[in-house]
């Protein structure tokens, strides 16, 4: 019962940091026309990706990533409640654990490779003179933090093996994702 009161708060809390992260520019601008007349944004009142797009452009990154982060909290809760005899059956919180470890050190890595990528190759050593080394030895660490994490995922594992179990570690691993990736990226585009 205490996992089902636990899910149930996620759940909760994925829709409020959702909605908080769609509604809360839209108050700024309800405010913003209500003082200064009116915003334009052309393609952007079709559909609910344009308007995330439009957000990007106006807010940056924080609104789309309250947006996923709680989408991903969502699914994730909606998901052990809807299956909850599969994921008592078959899977633990330490492979769970370890399966979102090694999704956020793989999304973290691939993103100190991509910067590091941007830096060498439009010639920004100068411009970022910090990040350049922090990319590369962030970039180790993480790939060598992949690999024990890996190995110790299966030896974890190991002593209960069920392909249910690594079907659901996977889909964890791969449902978070997203909500990683734009977490880390914006952490790094606030951080350069």
């Amino acid at each position: 019962m205490k996992w089902k009161r636990n899910a149930l708060i996620v759940l909760v809390l994925g829709l409020i940091v959702a909605i908080s992260g769609y509604v809360t520019p839209m108050v700024y601008w309800s405010h913003y026309t209500a003082h200064h007349g009116s915003i334009g944004l052309i393609g952007a009142a079709d559909n609910p990706p344009s308007y995330l797009f439009a957000l990007y452009a106006m807010f940056g990154a924080l609104p789309l990533v309250l947006v996923i982060l709680g989408i991903t909290l969502f699914v994730s809760a909606a998901f052990c409640l809807l299956f909850s005899k599969t994921v008592k059956a078959h899977c633990s919180i330490k492979t769970s654990a370890i399966s979102l470890g090694l999704s956020g050190v793989g999304v973290l890595e691939f993103i100190c490779a991509f910067k590091w990528f941007t830096i060498v190759t439009f010639h920004e050593r100068e411009k970022y003179p910090i990040a350049y080394p922090v990319s590369i030895l962030l970039g180790i660490l993480c790939a060598v933090a992949f690999v024990v994490l890996l190995v110790l995922y299966f030896e974890v594992r190991r002593m209960n093996w069920s392909i249910k179990g690594f079907a659901m570690d996977v889909l964890t691993g791969i449902v978070h994702l997203p909500a990683f990736f734009f977490v880390f990226a914006y952490l790094s585009e606030v951080v350069s």
